[in-house]
C-alpha cells in the first residue's frame, strides 16, 4: 500500500472520472443498450465501440463537438457499426434493430451532465490545497469539454491523448502534464478509473495513483494487483482523504 508523500498536485482522468464514478463510456452505453434490448454479447458491442470511436476520431470536426455531440455521434457510429454484417448471429441483429442510440445518448448526457456539476464543487473545494489539472485519452476535446463545464477555471493543465500525439498509459502523456506546472512526480497523485492506463501509467512515471471503483466492470483481479493504490468510490472521498 502507498504511503501518501507530501501531495501537491491532484490531476484527473475525465471519461469515467469526472463525469462519472468509475464507469467508463462503453460500459455506461453498452448497460443502457442492454436495458433497452435485453443483454448482448459485451465483447461484441465493445469491437462495434472500438471500430466507432477509431471511426469518429477520423472525422475533421470532432475535435470541435461539445460533450454532448459526442456522446450523440459516439452512440449513432457504435449502431451502425453493431448494423454490420459482422457475424455475431440473426439473435445479435434482432436485438440491435430495437435499440434507441439517441435515448442511450440523451440519458448519458444527463447523467454525465449532473456527475460533472458535482464534482466542479469538489474541484473548488480540492483548489484551495492542491494545484490541479487533467490528463486524458481524448478524441481532441477534452479542453472544451472542460470550458463547457467551467472546470477549467481550477485546472492549471489539460493534456489530451489526440493533442500529445501519445495515450495513456505511455509515460510521454503525463510526463506533459509534469513540464507544464513544473513539478516532480512523486509531489502528484493521479485519479483515473481504469487501473491498467491510469494506475499503472501514473505509477510508471512515479505519480502516486488513486483509483475510482465504483461498480466500474473492471476486469482486474483485485487480490493480485501488480500495483496496489489508493481506492475511492466517487471524487467526493478525495476530501476526507489524508495526503500526508
Amino acid at each position: 500500500m502507498f504511503v501518501m508523500k507530501k501531495t501537491q498536485v491532484i490531476l484527473f482522468d475525465f471519461g469515467g472520472t469526472l463525469d462519472s464514478d468509475g464507469v467508463d463510456w462503453f460500459t455506461r452505453i453498452y448497460l443502457n443498450a442492454a436495458g433497452q434490448i435485453g443483454l448482448i454479447d459485451r465483447e461484441a458491442f465493445d469491437k462495434c465501440a472500438k471500430q466507432a470511436a477509431d471511426g469518429i476520431a477520423e472525422l475533421d470536426d470532432t475535435p470541435q463537438l461539445n460533450i454532448d455531440q459526442t456522446a450523440r455521434r459516439i452512440c449513432e457510429h457504435i449502431y451502425v457499426e453493431m448494423n454490420q454484417d459482422n457475424g455475431f448471429g440473426s439473435d445479435w441483429h434482432e436485438k440491435v434493430s430495437k435499440w434507441n442510440p439517441n435515448e442511450t445518448a440523451e440519458k448519458f448526457i444527463t447523467q454525465a451532465h449532473a456527475c460533472l456539476k458535482r464534482n466542479l464543487d469538489i474541484l473548488h473545494q480540492l483548489s484551495h490545497n492542491f494545484r490541479l489539472g487533467c490528463i486524458s485519452n481524448n478524441w481532441g476535446n477534452t479542453a472544451g469539454w472542460c470550458r463547457q463545464f467551467q472546470l477549467d477555471r481550477y485546472l492549471e493543465t489539460i493534456i489530451d491523448s489526440t493533442v500529445v500525439g501519445a495515450v495513456k498509459p505511455d509515460k510521454t502523456i503525463f510526463q506533459a502534464a509534469l513540464n507544464e506546472l513544473q513539478v516532480s512526480p512523486d509531489k502528484c497523485a493521479y485519479v483515473g478509473d481504469k487501473y491498467d492506463y491510469d494506475v499503472l501509467g501514473a505509477h510508471a512515471v512515479g505519480m502516486t495513483p488513486v483509483w475510482l471503483t465504483n461498480d466500474n466492470g473492471d476486469s482486474c483481479d483485485a487480490d493480485n494487483l501488480s500495483v496496489v493504490p489508493r481506492r475511492i468510490k466517487q471524487l467526493p472521498d478525495l476530501i476526507a482523504m489524508n495526503w500526508q
